[in-house]
């Protein structure tokens, strides 16, 4: 039988050990905490411009970013049935003007006839669907842009018409370039190597109800390792990538492409 005296001895040495250990990992964390910087170097982006004031991917929901201060605005961008670049989320244009035509089979002209503010609220009545170029003009000078390539179907040309189009606007270095698609993103560093970019994974939270699907399978996340994410400052030599969350839209579920509801969580890794 141990004395009273000698266990309360190896009580208070063992508690006194366990708050020395946490003290020094207390202090290892700040330590590292303060190397990378992190409150210093933390950039808001307005996912789809600020969309809980505005309608998502509009001049208005970009005009809104600047006005709350974001640091970015991060957008969607495809091409229409004649090539050119605008700004949408989904594939077709169901859910923003009640329209179920695709965009792929629309040309700039038509898109441009839909009303994708109506749905919204009632003062952006007559809002319309802004290309890219346009949202350049806007954004010059005012919020950088995270143009994020959706494939809501093959569209090998959609990574050189953006390269192409930031070149001509001299926009090369005030925005990052994302992408579910890794092949997208290996064009964009061979067309510009001096653009920062970062790929988009999937993130499942808690445990599923269901097998895994093809996401599951989605080969390991690559990035340009010299980018900085719009999220955190990861510094030379760290992995940026962008967390969406599970969802989906049911326009979306037709193109066979999984899209997300809500807004990606920026890390580095």
């Amino acid at each position: 039988m141990i004395p009273l005296r000698a266990r309360r001895l190896a009580a208070a040495l063992a508690l006194t050990a366990l708050l020395v250990i946490l003290a020094l990992s207390a202090v290892v964390n700040w330590h590292e905490l303060a190397q990378r910087n992190i409150v210093e170097s933390v950039k808001v982006t307005a996912h789809r411009g600020s969309s809980a004031r505005a309608p998502e991917n509009t001049l208005s929901a970009v005009r809104q970013a600047i006005t709350d201060g974001a640091d970015f605005a991060e957008i969607d961008v495809q091409t229409t049935a004649d090539g050119e670049l605008v700004v949408l989320h989904d594939g077709d244009l169901m859910r923003m003007a009640g329209d179920s035509r695709r965009l792929r089979d629309l040309t700039l002209s038509q898109a441009k006839e839909l009303d994708v503010g109506k749905k919204f609220k009632a003062e952006f009545v007559g809002e319309r669907i802004p290309t890219l170029a346009e949202v350049i003009g806007l954004s010059r000078g005012r919020i950088q842009l995270n143009i994020e390539l959706k494939y809501n179907w093959p569209d090998p040309a959609l990574a050189g018409k953006v390269v192409e189009l930031l070149r001509r606007e001299v926009f090369l270095t005030n925005c990052i370039i994302t992408s579910l698609d890794s092949a997208a993103l290996a064009e964009i560093q061979r067309l510009a190597p001096e653009l920062k970019s970062g790929q988009i994974v999937t993130a499942s939270v808690g445990e599923r109800d269901s097998p895994a699907g093809p996401d599951s399978e989605r080969e390991p996340a690559r990035c340009n390792p010299t980018v900085h994410s719009t999220g955190a400052h990861c510094g030379q030599g760290s992995a940026c990538v962008e967390v969406e969350p599970s969802g989906r839209h049911a326009s979306d579920d037709r193109e066979g492409r999984e899209q997300r509801d809500h807004g990606p969580s920026r890390c580095c890794r």
